[in-house]
């Protein structure tokens, strides 16, 4: 009697650049770092270490590079055509618990007005072996299927990140809609208030402000204050944002 060929399929997406917080939420399997790439005019070239934590077993990535848009608060991915980014080496083949550098580079300036998003998504390439059972050896097919995406950003001369703020008091404290005016997004930390120099709330928001979009925070503040100061602090990267402070009567 013939024996069966079993398959196992194991699906694994895992996707980063979303925040520091989901970096370290990852599967350990794989270590990326950094977790993305800010490409300037000035800064042409970037590396990213992929580190293959598996003793056991090697794996092969495929890159691919997609055209990231936003729209409605949504990402859109397409396959790109752009020739002025240059991805190396498109294949990635790590060993047990070895590591493979990938070096992003734009091949000349652009004259952006804008920030001009990319997503680098490294694809495994399905393996295949054997394991004995009950005597017999039998194929099985094992189809990883990881998925890691790597943001990429290239930003605009003089890139930045322009707040608009409006402030609505609510039942148990305030509304906030943070609107980005600029031509590039910054990723907000957290946002603090401040009455009379003490601090009457904060909170971490570690999320994404792209151009053009509006972030809504609700700040839960205790009693009535009256005048408050509200600042965000944000995370590093080459973009200045501007009108971080905000002063409301409540």
């Amino acid at each position: 009697m013939k024996t069966k060929k079993k398959t196992v399929l194991l699906g694994l997406f895992v996707l980063l650049g979303i925040s520091v917080v989901a970096q370290a939420a990852m599967s350990p399997s794989i270590g990326v770092a950094p977790i993305n790439v800010m490409l300037t005019p000035d800064n042409k070239i970037q590396t990213v270490k992929l580190i293959n934590n598996y003793t056991d077993r090697g794996i092969i990535f495929n890159s691919k590079l997609f055209d990231w848009k936003r729209e409605n608060k949504k990402d859109i991915y397409s396959p790109s055509t752009t020739a002025n980014l240059k991805i190396s080496p498109p294949v990635l083949r790590l060993t047990p618990k070895g590591k493979q550098t990938i070096r992003v580079g734009m091949l000349k300036d652009e004259n952006l007005s804008k920030e001009t998003l990319y997503r680098l998504f490294l694809t495994e390439v399905p393996s295949q072996t054997k394991v004995a059972e009950k005597g017999i050896t039998k194929a099985v097919a094992v189809n990883m299927n990881m998925r890691i995406g790597i943001p990429i950003y290239v930003y605009p001369k003089n890139a930045n990140c322009n707040l608009a703020w409006d402030v609505r008091k609510t039942s148990d404290g305030v509304n906030i809609k943070l609107s980005n005016h600029g031509n590039a997004h910054a990723k907000i930390v957290a946002i603090t208030a401040t009455a009379s120099g003490k601090q009457v709330a904060a909170q971490d928001l570690y999320s994404n402000l792209y151009s053009g979009e509006t972030n809504e925070i609700a700040l839960k503040i205790p009693g009535n204050i009256g005048n408050i100061k509200f600042k965000i602090t944000t995370e590093d990267a080459p973009v200045k944002v501007i009108n971080k402070t905000y002063e409301a009567k409540l």
